[in-house]
């Protein structure tokens, strides 16, 4: 019979000011919203997979045949994905049939009245749940009107955060469902694992929980928003390559509450009048130990457990740790024992984009055995690594780093400077030329391909 096994899980729903995100440097997790950890932390999980000298039982990986280094899902394994509350932005933005339901409700219990409509009582209720969710640079503001004219749908909508906030320590990170409906068309494994999985992974279901639900809205957000129709009309032709065709996964709403929500804390119990409650600022994530490796990760942090284990601080996007963990940290002692503090770099969470490029490098190395092989895998001239270095994409770019994949040199010194070097990019590898040369040529269609698509045009893609 069929079983379910998990893979990963995450909660959160914070993310960093762009300031922050800058001055990271690839060394904190820009958005800690729960779907995008949750799937850092499956691609940590299949990246181990890929590094076992050979395939498991248990594994949910097998290699692909006619390819001499790619893997794919085993036979009869599907994906499925769920998440506790609708996603962010315009997900978010479902009908509402009475001011009894979603944002509406809050408002009005927090206010301790009913909230007006400018609506005729006689008239069928048209509204639509709020977000906080912004419109991104480019994009018109929202009109703020009254009822269902309050929200622009269509948009591209940044990561919600306080109107009065600083304009350096704004979000920059795009709102789930803009990054959900990317992952759908494009794959879930990410430029960094596409060319070891050259078919896109997809989900076969998603499960959304929460009292809000609309089958056909929330397809839409996900997914049909980023339909062939839609392409914008930038004098680029559809493309007739080989990148294969995504199928939607199947929208499911489960009535099964989940007994951390918002919803559930909030609702009045024995008389108790509505509290509002805060979301935590921490991010909990976890991904299942790869059978044949029951202890702990490395990098997880924790050394009991098995699997990987990380907390993350959502407003700052490192690791929870000691003060000592930072350069200048005060050395304890017990006694007249002094204690090493840990590494100064031990904030910095595995799910960090420089740590998940490492992870990629040494998952390579262990797949392929040698550092040379792995430079001749990045370097060869048959593959996407090579028309990656000949002719770099052009970006979108929100910040300031270098986009350019790397030459033959930097991948060379990133591959042979001995069996220790070939596991950790050196400094000058960025991770967005790192990723360009793991991205495979089907990937890198199904993504130009998504961003030609009227509603996605205007996405601008940060260092």
């Amino acid at each position: 019979g069929r079983r379910l096994r998990v893979l990963s899980l995450a909660t959160g729903t914070r993310c960093v000011g762009v300031s922050t995100m800058s001055a990271g440097r690839g060394r904190i997790v820009h958005d800690c919203h729960a779907e995008v950890l949750c799937r850092r932390a499956l691609q940590r999980y299949l990246l181990r997979e890929i590094a076992l000298p050979a395939p498991v039982g248990e594994g949910i990986l097998q290699r692909a045949e006619g390819m001499a280094l790619a893997w794919r899902l085993r036979e009869g394994v599907r994906l499925h994905f769920y998440v506790s509350a609708l996603p962010c932005g315009e997900c978010a933005l479902v009908p509402l049939t009475s001011a009894n339901e979603g944002t509406l409700v809050r408002k009005a219990a927090r206010l301790g009245a009913p909230q007006a409509t400018g609506q005729p009582e006689s008239a069928p209720f048209v509204d639509r749940n709020r977000t906080g969710a912004k419109p991104a640079c480019g994009m018109p503001d929202d009109p703020k009107g009254e009822g269902i004219g309050f929200h622009r749908s269509g948009v591209l909508r940044y990561k919600s955060g306080r109107s009065d906030t600083r304009p350096d320590a704004r979000t920059v990170c795009y709102s789930c469902s803009e990054k959900m409906c990317r992952w759908n068309h494009v794959g879930w494994q990410g430029a960094l694992i596409a060319r070891l999985l050259p078919r896109p992974l997809t989900m076969s279901t998603l499960v959304v929980g929460g009292p809000l639900f609309d089958a056909g809205f929330v397809q839409d957000a996900l997914f049909g928003r980023a339909a062939p129709d839609d392409m914008a009309n930038d004098g680029a032709a559809p493309s007739t390559s080989a990148a294969e065709e995504v199928a939607p996964p199947v929208f499911l709403h489960t009535q099964v509450r989940f007994h951390s929500s918002r919803e559930a804390l909030e609702k009045a119990q024995d008389g108790v009048p509505f509290a509002k409650v805060s979301t935590t600022g921490l991010s909990i994530v976890w991904s299942a130990p790869v059978a044949g490796h029951d202890s702990p990760e490395p990098r997880s942090i924790s050394r009991n457990l098995p699997g990987f284990h990380d907390i993350i601080i959502g407003h700052s996007g490192e690791r929870q740790g000691l003060r000592c963990d930072r350069v200048g940290g005060k050395r304890q002692g017990v006694g007249d024992v002094d204690i090493e503090p840990e590494p100064v770099d031990s904030w910095v969470s595995p799910l960090s984009k420089r740590l998940l490029a490492e992870c990629a490098v040494e998952s390579l190395c262990s797949a392929l055995g040698s550092p040379e092989a792995v430079a001749e895998w990045m370097l060869d001239a048959e593959g996407p690594s090579r028309s990656a270095c000949s002719s770099p994409p052009r970006k979108r770019r929100r910040g300031g780093d270098d986009d350019r994949p790397p030459s033959s040199q930097e991948a060379g010194a990133c591959a042979e400077a001995s069996p220790a070097a070939a596991s950790s990019p050196p400094p000058f590898v960025r991770y967005e030329r790192l990723k360009e040369a793991f991205a495979g040529d089907a990937y890198r269609e199904r993504r130009r391909r998504f961003h030609a698509m009227r509603s996605f045009a205007r996405w601008r893609r940060k260092a």
